[in-house]
């Protein structure tokens, strides 16, 4: 195990040492992996999907498009107004082994709430969410419920995607989970956002579980805090597993915040995070990109500061790493490369660890 204090140390000694020895960039630039490219002629499906009561309902067919030029194209569930009861179990699955392709071109893609569940099942999904404001993302579970210690994932607001191909773009947030919400992404996977992945209020979000997947992110993991709309703390669950060379993470860890007054600012406790684990093996790489950090919430209503990586499992995989770049991480295990890019000149040498 290396701790936060010793990778520093470590990055510090590769600095003073890699200028000496010979380069060998066994990995070169990575190959993105393509999607299916289907034609939408005759396409079957709804404009949207909006099912807000309990119950099952099943849309099949070869290829499923949708949209919805003011909100979500798909949503399971509501979100309850004040004092509203739980609303009970609505279940929305989406494709079956027959489906070649799932697409959405809308504000918002995917909106899963107060124990809705959605399930695609697809060769391929595409998801384009066109928001910039925050208010929509390519996928959201949202749960609506404030139980620190989380609720039984079968209780909770819940998007689940079964697909060889799923891309994901979005001017804000590709994965969204928040107040014991669970997202969980099988397959390839593509997501492109300012944040890949916006987390908080003990939620779920599993990425690759099983390893077989070839997965590309380009956004930071950002955990939030939201006092007027929350008030819960950022810590979620998360969980990403890059396991091929073909797999890279552009991005880095934050935590952001807003709040109006005092009354609803975040303690300093709600903004710990703990539970955030990334599995680099087998030649993916881990390219961390600046942060600029703002003043503390105790100064500023809103802003962003950098957060060290909680949980590092290295396998073979590989650190790219710029001098102006904040790395650092909790607990590491395993071995793998790190590059320091900006101190290394052709013909040098890749560190390991």
């Amino acid at each position: 195990m290396i701790t936060r204090g010793a990778f520093g140390n470590l990055v510090n000694r590769y600095k003073a040492v890699l200028k000496k020895c010979r380069l060998i960039n066994t990995f070169g630039s990575l190959a993105v992996a393509s999607m299916l490219t289907l034609s939408t002629a005759g396409v079957a499906g709804a404009a949207s999907i909006y099912q807000p009561t309990a119950g099952t309902y099943t849309f099949t067919g070869e290829t499923l498009s949708y949209s919805n030029a003011s909100g979500d194209s798909v949503q399971a569930g509501s979100v309850p107004g004040k004092g509203d009861s739980y609303h009970g179990n609505t279940t929305v699955i989406i494709g079956d082994e027959s489906t070649k392709l799932i697409e959405s071109n809308a504000r918002g893609g995917l909106f899963s709430a107060q124990n809705g569940h959605i399930i695609l099942n697809s060769e391929n999904v595409v998801i384009t969410s066109t928001d910039t404001s925050g208010s929509y993302s390519a996928l959201w579970a949202q749960n609506n419920s404030v139980n620190a210690d989380g609720i039984p994932e079968e209780d909770r607001a819940s998007i689940v995607i079964n697909a060889q191909n799923t891309t994901l773009t979005s001017g804000s947030s590709a994965i969204v989970a928040m107040s014991n919400g669970m997202v969980e992404i099988n397959g390839n996977l593509i997501a492109q956002a300012p944040d890949a992945v916006l987390a908080r209020g003990n939620a779920i979000i599993n990425i690759n579980k099983a390893g077989t997947g070839t997965v590309q992110l380009d956004g930071n993991v950002n955990f939030n805090y939201s006092g007027p709309t929350s008030g819960t703390g950022v810590d979620a669950d998360v969980n990403i597993n890059l396991n091929n060379a073909d797999s890279y993470w552009n991005g880095n860890t934050v935590v952001s915040w807003y709040y109006t007054d005092e009354s609803d600012a975040p303690k300093p406790e709600e903004l710990n995070v703990s539970n955030l684990t990334v599995n680099l093996a087998n030649g993916a790489t881990w390219n961390p990109t600046h942060v600029t950090s703002t003043d503390e919430p105790s100064e500023d209503t809103s802003g962003t500061r950098y957060v060290g990586l909680n949980n590092l499992n290295l396998d073979k995989g590989v650190i790219n790493l710029n001098p102006d770049v904040n790395v650092e991480v909790d607990n590491m295990t395993g071995s793998g490369t790190v590059n320091l890019a900006a101190d290394i000149k052709e013909g040098e040498h890749v560190g390991t660890l």
